[in-house]
């Protein structure tokens, strides 16, 4: 199972700047990230085996330490 997402591919390897757009299915996988007030992402958690996430207390570390 996974999501159909549009993506734009350029070409670099021609002389073409065309961009043209495929599909690919992607997995759908649960993930974990801490978005500081600047709007950046200071965390991240992805795995390929869902049944692995984040720890609670790595996530509020993160926050304590970055607050």
């Amino acid at each position: 199972g996974g999501v159909n997402f549009v993506f734009f591919f350029n070409d670099t390897a021609t002389t073409r700047s065309t961009l043209f757009p495929y599909t690919t299915p992607l997995p759908i996988l649960p993930a974990t990230y801490v978005i500081n007030k600047k709007g950046e992402v200071i965390y991240s958690f992805i795995d390929e085996d869902y049944t692995k996430r984040s720890e609670p207390q790595t996530i509020l570390d993160i926050i304590r330490k970055n607050s």
